[in-house]
């Protein structure tokens, strides 16, 4: 987590839990190929670094899309969030180059819906004074044993 100021991080990441994985939604699928590199990670590693990005309100996953759909593979049942206030004005979704645009309000429908979007469509951004940074930067370093999880 990026030294932003106590106030920042505090209006923005409400906590951080252990959820069982069944109750994470989802709102992109994944590529192919990036989730072999992150399986490959954790069955070498067989730690868990960071926490999953969620909303706190709604449980839709924001970030880690490829970790959650790996620890699922792995057998996991339960998988470490950062819990997000996805309402906060400081967030932003912006789209990868060549992807459709998106607002949060996308994001949500997808992922209540059912109906995901492609591979890396979402990057969500954190106002963070005059700049901005991925809310990647706010997740939870959790250093858990994949064991731990199953």
């Amino acid at each position: 987590m990026p030294v932003q100021g106590p106030s920042l991080v505090a209006s923005l990441v409400k906590g951080v839990v252990l959820l069982p994985l069944r109750e994470l939604k989802p709102h992109e699928s994944v590529d192919p190929l990036n989730l072999e590199s992150v399986l490959h990670r954790l069955r070498r590693d067989q730690v868990l670094r960071r926490a999953v990005a969620i909303d706190s309100e709604t449980r839709v996953v924001l970030d880690g899309h490829h970790r959650l759909k790996a620890l699922e593979l792995l057998g996991c049942q339960l998988v470490p969030c950062t819990l997000f206030d996805y309402r906060s004005g400081l967030i932003e979704v912006w789209s990868y180059p060549g992807a459709p645009r998106v607002s949060k309000e996308d994001v949500l429908y997808a992922a209540l819906s059912g109906r995901l979007l492609p591979p890396k469509t979402s990057r969500h951004m954190v106002r963070a004074g005059s700049r901005y940074v991925h809310i990647s930067e706010f997740e939870v370093e959790v250093n858990l044993p994949i064991s731990s999880l199953r």
